[in-house]
């Protein structure tokens, strides 16, 4: 599977392999690698001390949404409580209903 190093980047990053990590900037068109590292994500837990900003992007495929499912289904399981930043700040904005997947889930 394609996924597959994006999946284990997630893990790596949730299950404190690295434990002098502090930041993590990640900047990711929101499609299925995306979706995939939000996979991995979801195996461990990305807390303080570790901070995390993410930046995405709807990018060429279309499954921009799948991946913001995806991230909003991480945070929901307080997957991400280091969490400090979301943005989507490239010129390709999010769509509508992926944005209010994120807001839910960033509120909930």
């Amino acid at each position: 599977r394609g996924g597959d190093g994006c999946i284990a980047l997630g893990e790596v990053l949730s299950t404190g392999k690295v434990p002098s990590l502090r930041t993590v900037s990640l900047d990711w068109p929101c499609n299925q690698s995306f979706a995939s590292l939000c996979e991995g994500l979801s195996q461990g837990r990305v807390g303080p001390p570790v901070m995390v900003d993410i930046n995405v992007w709807r990018g060429q495929e279309n499954d921009a949404y799948l991946g913001l499912s995806r991230l909003a289904e991480t945070i929901r399981a307080g997957k991400l409580s280091g969490l400090r930043k979301v943005s989507s700040t490239r010129y390709r904005m999010l769509s509508r209903e992926g944005a209010g997947v994120l807001g839910e889930a960033l509120t909930h």
